[in-house]
Order: C-alpha cells, then sequence, then structure tokens
C-alpha cells in the first residue's frame, strides 16, 4: 500500500513539473493564436523564459535542500536512540559472558596480575598467555565459578555429623562443591546466546549492518555451547558419588579448539569495541582489584592445582 502511493506522488510530481514547463513556455511567449505560422521565440523572451526556470529549480532546491537536512538530523537523532537503547540490551549479557572467560583466566593464573597487564584492557590482548594457561591448568573437569547445591548439602550434613573429629573435618573441608567448568561453560555460553538472539528478534531494526553481521558471526561460534555438557558425558549426567565410574576425560586442547575459545574473545572483543567507540561505554575494562583481591570464587591460582571433579566426596 505504501508502494503504491509513493510511486503515484512521484507520477504526480513529474506531471506537475512537465505543466510547468509547458505553462511557462507559453505564457512567457507571446504567440499568434490566429496565425500561429507568424509565431516565433525571440532571444530576450527565451532569456526570460530561462531566467524564470533557473530561478525556480534554485528556489526549489534550496527548499529540498533544508527538508532534507532536517529530516537527516531528524534520522540520526532517531537512529542514535535506537542504538543506545540496542547497547543497554545488549551490554549485561556481553560483561557476564566476557567476565566468565575472565574468571576463567583468574582460575589458571598461578600469580597476580600486573598493575600494566594489557588484560585490564582486554582479554584479547592476552588470549595467546590465556590458552597457555588452559593448557597448563587443565581445568574444565575442575571446581568453576558456580557451587552444586547438591554437594554443597552433602559437605554440610558432613561437617555436622562430624563436628567432634578435627581430622574428619579438614578432609570434609576439601571436598569439591562447585561446579565442572564446563558445565559453568554451558550455563553462561547458552545464557548468552538466549538472552542476544532476542534482543536481536526484539529489535531488529534497531541494528547497524556491521554489529549485525559481528553478532550474528559470535552467535553462530557460541551455538554449540548449548549442549556442551551433553557431549562431554555422553547423553549421561556424571555422578558424584564416591564409587562414580572412571570416564575417558577429554583433553583441554579439545576444548581450546572445537569450542574455538579464541574466536570467541576475538569476536567479543570486536562487538565490545564497536559499542564502546559509539556510546564511549567501557565494557571491557577491568580494575586490578578485579583480578588480585576478590572475594569469591574463582581467586588467583583456583583451577592450578585443585583436584578434578571425580575426586570430590571421600568416604565417611
Amino acid at each position: 500500500m505504501f508502494k503504491k502511493s509513493r510511486k503515484k506522488f512521484w507520477w504526480l510530481m513529474w506531471i506537475i513539473t512537465v505543466l510547468s514547463l509547458i505553462f511557462t513556455v507559453l505564457f512567457g511567449s507571446e504567440i499568434p493564436w490566429n496565425d500561429l505560422s507568424k509565431g516565433y521565440l525571440s532571444w530576450p523572451i527565451a532569456k526570460t523564459i530561462l531566467y524564470d526556470i533557473s530561478v525556480g529549480v534554485f528556489s526549489s532546491m534550496v527548499l529540498v535542500w533544508c527538508i532534507d537536512r532536517i529530516q537527516q538530523k531528524e534520522t540520526e537523532k532517531r537512529e542514535a536512540k535506537q542504538r543506545l537503547i540496542l547497547y543497554n540490551k545488549l551490554t549485561p549479557f556481553l560483561t557476564e559472558y566476557y567476565d566468565f572467560y575472565l574468571k576463567l583466566y583468574i582460575a589458571t593464573r598461578d600469580n597476580p596480575v600486573d598493575s600494566q597487564s594489557s588484560v585490564l584492557k582486554s582479554l584479547q590482548y592476552c588470549s595467546e598467555e590465556f590458552i597457555n594457561q588452559l593448557n597448563k591448568a587443565n581445568p574444565f573437569y575442575k571446581d568453576g565459578c558456580y557451587v552444586d547445591s547438591m554437594k554443597f548439602q552433602v559437605q554440610l550434613a558432613r561437617i555436622k555429623a562430624n563436628a567432634n573429629n578435627p581430622e574428619a573435618l579438614k578432609e570434609i573441608m576439601k571436598m569439591n562443591t562447585g561446579v565442572p567448568w564446563y558445565k559453568c561453560w554451558e550455563i553462561e555460553g547458552k545464557k548468552f546466546y538466549e538472552g542476544v538472539l532476542q534482543i536481536e528478534r526484539d529489535f531488529p531494526t534497531f541494528f547497524p549492518n556491521e554489529l549485525l553481521e559481528k553478532v550474528e558471526h559470535l552467535l553462530k561460534i557460541v551455538a554449540p555451547q548449548r549442549n556442551l555438557i551433553n557431549f562431554v558425558e555422553g547423553g549421561q549426567p556424571l555422578q558424584w558419588v564416591s564409587n562414580i565410574e572412571c570416564r575417558p576425560r577429554l583433553p583441554t586442547d579439545f576444548f581450546v579448539d572445537a569450542y574455538k575459545i579464541k574466536e570467541i574473545i576475538s569476536g567479543l572483543n570486536d562487538i565490545m569495541v564497536y559499542i564502546e567507540q559509539d556510546s564511549g561505554k567501557k565494557l571491557r575494562y577491568r580494575e586490578l582489584a578485579f583480578f588480585n583481591n576478590r572475594n569469591t570464587v574463582p581467586t588467583i591460582g583456583y583451577s592450578c592445582d585443585k583436584v578434578p571433579a571425580d575426586k570430590e566426596f571421600p568416604s565417611s
């Protein structure tokens, strides 16, 4: 309907323009209607007609230019507001997902972060160092950044049952009550994927083309993380009781390569840089205290020498 109305409008504009030109020539010249054979167009008359046309075109162009500038300003203002809304929607998902990789970086370090380290500005600048830490610490089957409520309840129960046995309490306190990193990874990946995908559906016209391409590329890489637990455990949930069946463990380089950690960090960095440059937000920068002075897990070296998840509960 809109296209038909617009087409009709432009046809009307063409008709009016052509009629205006015809009327200018007719009324600007002295045509002897009784004897058209004597009609002629002298240079002074032609000059007057051309002058009138030029003035009319110039006036019209000034008007069109002014209207176009006003419309352009309104469009820019509207699009800037839309982008700000979009960035405010995306930011929580981007920063939380980015923080997951920073926490993994913290957990696999065996020494504090230096105040001059590039990781304070972006993990992308230390991606090679990060991969080396992962290969050295082999963290994915070790306790991650979430607590398993069932394991924690068992630990509390054993603490109460052995309250008068200091030696037993020492062993009980060593129990692993965390969720393995690979499970934390699926939780974070799924949350990020579904959250950003919903924003795409809710605000499809708010995305600049370049940003949309970056987001689509990252979502394509993140998508397999939604089935990470099922793949690692072969469709069967790992049991945490003491008589657990030993399962083959996937090597760290498999997690790194198959789930494209370097590409994810790079993709996250590209999107955050785009938003930072357009909005002035600081999405990647973190204070030194975020790395070195943490009062929650993970802390520096948290996964460097932790016992894997299948060594969790000693028999009571």
